[in-house]
């Protein structure tokens, strides 16, 4: 096929027969349905196996490991030139798998993805719209410089892709999908953003965004690794993006700790040490060059 789009789910029966029907009024149809269950009880499998559509699906079952384990595992099998990540509450418009093919065969090699902006079921554009029909530019800048807020639905060259899988952090489950879109940035790889929205896209009351709080709770180690190397890869000057990682980093030490009032003292009082510490290390790295 030439496009594989990847739906991790778990107990998501009541929202993926929307997904699927929203794949079939797909108006491309060179396409595989790649759906990684991750450990669903609620009857997934006996959903999947009633379907008889006009394209490929792939089903695989696998352990309870979180979402970031899940899209690891579609990568691996995807076979597409292109690829793209749909949620299992999200619905693709007819348009969407064509708009991705057309406008990613069209991109130089260093743009990875393709960035369509995404809507609610009554047609509102989630997040901010661009000022000009197309733009080229890493997720980094996209953020951290020109201020891009809200959803955004990435379709990716596949063998771009694959080289960057989900980190591992013991048990943790969720890491944000920013660690690996900021990774790619590092490497020179762009987005090109188009102004069209592609996805119907709401946040239901067991969806991650929803539940971001507890996601950050149970998940430190991955959000500090995700905001730390925002933080080491600003300019000098402290800006807003810079300081909102570090505000993030303190926030997760708290909610994360089981004493949050002591962990809040001892980061006060050890804040001026890390200054200095800091500073003493600046000084020797520039005398060795």
């Amino acid at each position: 096929p030439v496009f594989s789009i990847i739906t991790p789910t778990f107990n998501r029966r009541h929202t993926l027969q929307a997904v699927y029907d929203g794949l079939l009024n797909q108006t491309f149809m060179d396409f595989e349905w790649i759906i990684v269950d991750d450990g669903s009880t609620d009857g997934t499998s006996e959903l999947v196996a009633q379907w008889n559509p006009g394209f490929p699906i792939i089903y695989y079952y696998k352990d309870n490991n979180g979402k970031p384990s899940a899209v690891n595992c579609g990568l691996a099998c995807s076979k597409g030139n292109y690829l793209v990540i749909l949620d299992s509450d999200d619905v693709p418009v007819p348009e969407a798998v064509a708009v991705f093919v057309e406008e990613l065969k069209k991109t130089p090699d260093d743009v990875c993805s393709v960035g369509a902006l995404t809507m609610s079921t009554s047609g509102k554009i989630i997040g901010s719209e661009l000022s000009v029909p197309t733009i080229d530019m890493t997720m980094l800048d996209a953020h951290s410089r020109y201020g891009m807020i809200g959803d955004k639905w990435l379709a990716f060259k596949s063998d771009i892709a694959r080289k960057f899988l989900f980190p591992s952090y013991g048990s943790e489950k969720f890491i944000a999908e920013g660690l690996i879109f900021n990774r790619m940035s590092r490497l020179g790889y762009k987005t090109r953003f188009i102004n069209v929205p592609l996805l119907i896209h709401e946040h239901g009351p067991d969806g991650l965004t929803r539940n971001h709080l507890k996601l950050k709770t149970d998940n430190p180690i991955g959000f500090i690794a995700y905001h730390s190397e925002n933080i080491s890869e600003q300019d000098t000057k402290i800006s807003r993006y810079y300081l909102k990682s570090a505000a993030n980093i303190y926030a997760i030490l708290l909610l994360s700790s089981k004493k949050p009032f002591i962990t809040a003292w001892l980061m006060l009082l050890t804040l001026p040490l890390g200054l200095i510490k800091g500073l003493i290390d600046i000084s020797k790295f520039k005398k060795n060059c």
